[in-house]
């Protein structure tokens, strides 16, 4: 398809925020034998400095949490946030396209949450996600405040008015990935309750690392709060982690029967994905098959091909099969890194290819429970 010139769009000439004028995505929609029909994304482009509202006058403190309307006024405003920290640098790319985000938020795959001050000014925004793969289970992320409200502890009048409204959703609960070069939103998950259930190593890419000052991908930890107080679960864990995942459900407020049985099915259930951002593949096994192990060896050639740089793996615990997918990664190259429970189909536990990286573990500030937490996963994979 020759590509388009899209002319400049205004919308609501809003605070000198405008659409770019060349698409730089386009999704097939519709194919027929006489026609094509393309969807295309076009990403906001911010008509300022990154640094701009280092020099903003804050006209009051008095900040109250607001729900973001599924509008291009509220979108914008929640992209100059991410922006304003981030540049154009933020792992998750989709919300830099105001078109995607609506599209996601009127399907009910984001609430977005703004905190906004009785003058109007915007200081900070957060999202709930809920991912294709963990619907019951989504994801407080985008806690981005502009530097020049900071210190106000807007993050954590954030996180308590996603905590709030999520009493009122039908989910088992709400996981948080945050970052290990600071203690700061490890804090302040911890003290909301959320319990530490694993990291996810090097899984932000140096585009992201650069704004930080780092060389090296960045490493993330994986937290989770129960909101469905009467989720039960039976699983089928390693043998070498009955204890440490059993302390983590009871951490959790959840009632977990464990079991020894073991099967192993005829053929896998499982699905996998790309993340060319980020230079990750995700695989989720819901049933594991004898057929895991060339599986495995064709995702990994893949990978390479690619240039991944890190593979992810859940295998889900709710099915007997799970002890043998997990010694199969582990035989593979896998490492342990932690479990994610109160999913859709089950609860999983998570290993990591790193694919002839290295982890520094020494580099990882982990506290609160994520510092025993730490200690565990290091000391199992130093071991094997």
């Amino acid at each position: 398809m020759k590509r388009s010139v899209i002319y400049e769009k205004k919308i609501n000439n809003y605070n000198n925020a405008y659409i770019e004028k060349s698409p730089d995505n386009y999704s097939l929609v519709k194919s027929t034998k006489h026609m094509q029909l393309f969807q295309i994304y076009l990403p906001l482009t911010i008509n300022q400095s990154k640094n701009t509202s280092l020099s903003t006058q804050i006209l009051d403190r008095n900040f109250k949490c607001k729900i973001a309307n599924s509008n291009y006024k509220d979108i914008i405003e929640a992209i100059k946030c991410i922006y304003s920290v981030y540049g154009y640098r933020y792992s998750y790319r989709t919300f830099y396209y105001p078109n995607k985000f609506k599209r996601l938020m009127d399907k009910d795959r984001i609430k977005s949450y703004l905190m906004i001050n009785e003058h109007g000014q915007i200081g900070g925004h957060a999202a709930l996600i809920k991912s294709d793969s963990f619907r019951l289970l989504p994801e407080v992320t985008m806690i981005v405040v502009k530097p020049a409200f900071r210190g106000l502890k807007l993050s954590c009048l954030l996180l308590d008015c996603i905590l709030e409204a999520s009493n009122g959703l039908r989910i088992n609960g709400l996981c948080a990935q945050p970052v290990v070069f600071h203690s700061i939103s490890q804090k302040i998950f911890y003290d909301r309750g959320f319990v530490a259930c694993g990291f996810l190593f090097h899984y932000l890419n140096e585009e992201v690392t650069e704004l930080f000052s780092k060389e090296r991908r960045l490493d993330l930890a994986l937290c989770v709060k129960t909101i469905n107080k009467k989720y039960v679960t039976k699983i089928y864990p390693p043998e070498e982690h009955v204890y440490f995942i059993k302390n983590i459900y009871r951490k959790l407020s959840i009632k977990c029967e464990t079991s020894r049985y073991r099967i192993i099915e005829s053929s896998s259930d499982f699905d996998y994905s790309f993340d060319n951002n980020l230079g990750i593949c995700t695989i989720i096994f819901d049933r594991v098959g004898k057929d895991i192990s060339n599986l495995i060896d064709s995702v990994i050639d893949e990978c390479e091909l690619n240039k991944k740089e890190m593979i992810v793996m859940y295998i889900n615990m709710k099915n007997p099969s799970c002890n043998y997918g997990y010694k199969t990664a582990i035989d593979k190259g896998f490492i342990f890194s932690g479990i994610k429970p109160l999913s859709d189909n089950g609860d999983y536990i998570i290993v990591q290819h790193m694919l002839n990286h290295s982890i520094d573990y020494d580099v990882i500030k982990a506290e609160y429970d994520y510092k025993n937490l730490l200690e565990y996963i290091r000391l199992f994979n130093e071991r094997n």
